[in-house]
């Protein structure tokens, strides 16, 4: 009996007399919907065709929006249309009520009702799938996918509408597919997997692991062959290798017609073999003997010994074709067995299996180093066993374990004691055992000193007791041999023990958390970059909670991993309190008159060289707490409390701190007393006189004395004291911004008596204000000096002062200058005629920091230079 439904569907809602020309139209067949075989149409469902169960309806009942749609489900395999004579076909009866109807038009199948996917695209036009003003069938193949199951769901969808209405008519599925049989079978067949596989089996053919019989006996009615898509072999029972890939080099299955097929390993673990199809079959055909073969792979992993290799093929990890095919039959699985398939390493030598680190600390444990018995591929034989000594080979230091010799177990030996005390490299530990008895060598191994992390430079005083109007300050961090994190990066803070100062970041501002950060988020602490070697150095600004923090430690930990860290000693200051009964003081340039470079350090060195403040020379863009604005190149620090002796300020490029060569900036203090709690403003305490160089020379009965000004301002004259009491005054030059040289010969002293001089600057209110103290020593020189020369520097190394001695041939003009390593000039010492004999120099390096320094002399044609180490 021929059955259809004649079905409308219209892109908008019809009214008045659109409604009813649509409606006059009709399909060459028409029947109502419920005829269809055990059809289901829900009422008043969005989505869903609204009918009437029972009856046919005349009056359309559509969506007509955009993306809406008609659904049909079928409770059969599939709707059957006995007219249509192929009975794998679609056949659907399309209508477009107008020249005008336009759009995208989709029919789509699904098997849920919810996950919808397309299967035809329709057209609109003449001579497509919908037609305008005529009836039209479409016929299309029904999808592989839809076939042979019990429910199918389809829906024709407007995908995109712009005009016109479109009908709907005869939509049908033919019944086609012969059913289906389950008469594949699987059966043990010939001789299976071995006991053991060697661990030296590391290439095809490989090795027999698993056999199994698969045929189509034919007692299926259909007359299908088996079309088998793919097989995944799994674990089978007394499995014991967990991860097939670490054990497994390549694997093939052969039918045994001739047939191969390389499988896939993954960790599950299981084997695929997959093909398009992989193989078919024939209904009624003999059993075919299936054999898998494997060989391993180089190097078994750790404990990879006696680990039995299991395999099971079953009838549910056979993937067969969706139709015209048949399937299998619930036959048992086959297994390879619990006892077979057990790897087998066969040592041939004695190797370092787990090596010593390349790099490490001195007296520090090493991680665990194991030596066992191998295979050529590394693969641990768990079966030998004997005794194992590890000793040194290469070294001048001692290699320290309570045990050097250890009998091993499951083929090892394993020391988690050793230490070893001497910095140096190219350290090499060694292996023996009674059957291999000649030594086997570790990597070359570099001892370094323990990773560590300190507080390199900080001032003595810091602003600690006040929360939130306090003096920020700077300290450098130094982290070195931290090998274990090279090339990572890590949080850096200090730590009082039991709260946090405010550290500044980029990010976060001033922040006091205990916590370095959230991994991925924000960053409380920090964050710098090691190099490959372990170490970094840098600045850190940090600012006072209103606790009393006198002493704290540098930490470092790893950004990802908080719990690996690494912590310094601690570091005493003094903790200011800077209210007008506190014990300290502001200085500050906040009109940047000291010209320091915006974003330097600025360090504040009182007379014995102590750091007693430091900060950051203002850029907009660093951390400062300054109560105001600052001109660029200005700062401002907390500093401990001094009076009427000189306070130095020089400014630092942070990125070379500490250098070999002289601050950017120095300026100085003197005959001023920072009372506790003042704020003083350095342009209102500037020296009279900016000194660059003070020199004494002692000569047979003489001591003559030489000075640079780089800059005068209201300078009256000059006083010179000599152990305490004045002898003298040089007019000075008022006020002056270029350089001037003075001199003057002290005649009044014997030789071999050493005097002292201090050089005294008085400006036109008679303010006195010390500039600078040196010594000199007269001596007789009634010896003949018959050649130039420059003596070695005595002390050296030296801190702060060294004498230098020279010769001189006759009366001259002799310059005596010193240089850092970048050639720049940091001292002049001589300048001037000198008479011919023997002369010594003092050479005040207390302003410079350490690092070698060239002592330069040239008297004529006469050159010649030393080298001088000062170390503070």
């Amino acid at each position: 009996m021929k059955r259809f439904a004649t079905i409308w569907i219209l892109a908008v809602l019809l009214l008045g007399a659109a409604g009813s020309i649509l409606a006059n139209q009709t399909a060459p067949y028409s029947y109502p919907f419920d005829t269809w075989p055990n059809a289901t149409i829900p009422d008043n469902v969005d989505g869903w065709l609204n009918e009437t169960r029972g009856s046919y309806s005349t009056t359309p009942y559509i969506h007509g929006t955009t993306g809406k749609s008609v659904k049909f489900q079928g409770a059969n395999d599939y709707i059957v249309s006995p007219a249509i004579d192929n009975p794998n076909e679609l056949h659907i009866w399309t209508y477009g009520n107008a020249s005008t109807v336009s759009g995208v038009f989709q029919i789509s199948a699904s098997l849920d009702s919810t996950n919808f996917w397309v299967i035809r695209d329709m057209t609109w036009g003449v001579g497509n799938d919908i037609q305008p003003t005529t009836w039209n069938e479409v016929i299309f193949t029904v999808p592989d996918s839809c076939r042979g199951k019990t429910r199918v769901f389809f829906k024709f969808q407007h995908v995109t509408k712009t005009s016109g209405n479109v009908a709907l008519d005869d939509f049908s599925i033919t019944a086609v597919v012969a059913s289906a049989e389950a008469d594949a079978r699987l059966s043990i067949a010939g001789v299976g997997a071995s006991p053991s596989i060697s661990s030296l089996l590391v290439a095809a053919p490989g090795q027999t692991v698993l056999t199994f019989g698969v045929q189509d006996d034919g007692s299926g009615a259909a007359g299908l062959p088996t079309i088998i898509n793919s097989l995944k072999i799994v674990a089978g029972s007394g499995n014991t290798a967990t991860n097939w890939t670490q054990y497994i080099g390549g694997v093939t299955l052969e039918d045994g017609l001739g047939n191969s097929w390389t499988g896939t390993v993954s960790s599950t673990p299981d084997i695929i073999f997959s093909g398009a199809p992989l193989t078919t079959l024939p209904d009624g055909g003999v059993v075919q003997t299936w054999t898998m073969k494997l060989w391993l792979k180089q190097g078994l992993p750790y404990n990879g010994d006696n680990k039995v290799l299991a395999f099971k093929a079953a009838v549910g990890n056979f993937v067969v074709a969706s139709s015209g095919s048949a399937t299998f039959a619930a036959d048992p699985a086959v297994e390879s067995g619990t006892t077979n398939n057990m790897t087998n390493v066969v040592a041939t030598q004695l190797s370092f299996t787990t090596m010593p680190v390349t790099t490490w600390y001195v007296d520090s444990t090493f991680a665990t180093v194991r030596g066992g018995f191998t295979d050529v591929y590394g693969g641990i034989d768990a079966d030998f066993n004997e005794n194992i000594t590890i000793s040194l080979n290469t070294g001048t230091g001692v290699l320290s374990t309570a045990s050097p010799t250890k009998l091993s177990t499951s083929g090892q030996s394993a020391w988690t004691d050793l230490k070893y005390n001497t910095v140096e490299s190219g350290v090499i530990f060694q292996l023996v055992s009674p059957t291999y008895p000649t030594p086997v060598l570790s990597n070359p191994i570099t001892i370094l000193s323990p990773p560590s992390i300190v507080i390199d430079c900080m001032p003595t005083c810091f602003d600690t007791v006040r929360s939130a109007d306090a003096v920020p300050f700077v300290i450098h961090i130094s982290i070195r041999n931290w090998i274990t994190e090279a090339n990572k990066r890590v949080y850096v803070k200090v730590y009082n023990g039991s709260f946090n100062p405010y550290h500044y970041t980029a990010s976060q501002g001033w922040n006091n958390s205990t916590s370095y950060g959230v991994a991925g988020g924000a960053q409380y602490k920090p964050v710098v970059s090691l190099d490959e070697n372990g170490d970094w150095s840098g600045w850190l600004a940090i600012r006072g909670t209103g606790q009393v923090c006198d002493t704290f430690r540098a930490r470092a930990a790893d950004s990802i991993s908080t719990s690996i860290n690494l912590s310094g000693a601690l570091v005493s200051g003094t903790g200011l309190n800077l209210s007008t009964s506190g014990n300290g003081a502001i200085i500050e340039d906040r009109n940047g008159s000291s010209l320091a470079t915006p974003g330097h350090i600025i360090l504040a060195r009182n007379a014995a060289n102590t750091i007693i403040g430091s900060w950051i020379a203002e850029d907009n863009g660093y951390p400062t707490d300054d109560g105001g604005p600052i001109a660029p190149g200005g700062w401002r620090m907390a500093v401990c409390t001094f009076c009427d002796e000189p306070v130095y300020f020089e400014a630092w490029d942070p990125a070379t701190w500490p250098g070999s060569g002289e601050p950017f900036m120095t300026d100085g203090l003197d005959n001023f007393c920072a009372d506790p709690g003042t704020i003083n403003e350095v342009f209102d305490i500037q020296l009279p006189v900016e000194l660059a160089s003070f020199t004494a020379i002692g000569a047979n009965g003489k001591v003559s004395l030489n000075w640079e000004t780089a800059s005068e301002s209201n300078n009256d004259y000059f006083e010179i004291v000599r152990n305490g009491t004045p002898v003298a005054n040089v007019r000075g030059a008022g006020s002056s911004a270029t350089t001037i040289r003075y001199s003057w010969t002290d005649e009044s002293v014997q030789n071999g008596t050493t005097y002292s001089y201090t050089l005294v600057a008085v400006d036109g209110n008679n303010v006195r204000s010390e500039l600078r103290t040196v010594e000199a020593t007269p001596m007789d020189m009634a010896n003949v000096v018959t050649e130039y020369a420059l003596h070695q520097n005595y002390p050296n190394p030296f801190n702060p002062t060294t004498t230098i001695a020279y010769d001189i041939v006759e009366t001259g003009f002799v310059s005596l200058k010193i240089f850092n390593l970048m050639g720049q000039a940091v001292a002049t010492l001589v300048n001037d005629q000198v008479s011919a004999g023997h002369h010594f120099v003092t050479f005040d390096a207390a302003s410079l920091p350490s690092g070698l320094y060239i002592c330069k002399m040239e008297a004529g044609e006469f050159s010649a230079q030393s080298k001088m180490m000062l170390m503070k």
